[in-house]
């Protein structure tokens, strides 16, 4: 078990340093500051609770105390909003798309490419490893222990996880040892440059 969590937290640092910008900003912590304000009632805009918006200003609208019945600026402004598409489109309206071509594949064609891409043809094909039935070990129970035992976080990214993975790719090998939690992205990138992965979890 401590072979584990240290290879899982070495795992997580590696990970740290090849991850994009973009997914590190996810877990950005919240400075003291704003612990502060969130304590003292002050909310995200920077406003107490109970603040009244335009109280110090001498701003006056435009329309205020006019009616669409006695100004016409009013008037105009509330037919313009109150038109709706329906309206727009039976006055002589044209659709911004109209006559415009885009690509669409016709059921025809989608059928064309399943079978084009299918079994031997696709480029992710290995052999008909997903139709390999699982060893009898293989249950619910022994999913959760492993599930339990990563504190469901995947071991790649850190986030949570639910997948059990088989690290030396075969199904009929279910001990714990050869069993890892992923997330749904992760698992998915495993499935190309497997050696690389391999080597990734052993050595890792």
């Amino acid at each position: 078990m401590e072979n584990r969590t240290t290879t899982s937290r070495t795992m997580k640092k590696r990970w740290k340093e090849i991850r994009p910008l973009t997914s590190i900003k996810r877990n950005k912590k919240i400075s003291k500051k704003h612990k502060l304000n969130y304590k003292l009632g002050i909310n995200k805009c920077g406003f107490k609770k109970g603040h009244k918006i335009n109280v110090d200003r001498s701003h006056i609208p435009w329309n205020k105390g006019l009616i669409k019945e006695t100004d016409e600026r009013v008037m105009k402004s509330s037919l313009k909003k109150s038109k709706t598409l329906k309206e727009q489109y039976k006055n002589g309206k044209v659709p911004w798309n109209k006559n415009k071509r885009y690509h669409c594949h016709t059921e025809k064609h989608k059928r064309e490419l399943s079978k084009k891409f299918s079994g031997k043809n696709n480029p992710m094909w290995r052999g008909g490893k997903s139709f390999e039935p699982y060893g009898f070990e293989w249950t619910e129970t022994l999913r959760n222990v492993i599930r339990e035992r990563d504190d469901y976080i995947c071991q790649i990214c850190g986030m949570f996880g639910k997948i059990v993975h088989h690290i030396n790719y075969n199904k009929k090998k279910n001990n714990p040892i050869n069993l890892i939690t992923l997330c749904f992205e992760c698992h998915n990138r495993t499935n190309a440059n497997r050696k690389y992965w391999e080597n990734y979890f052993k050595n890792g």
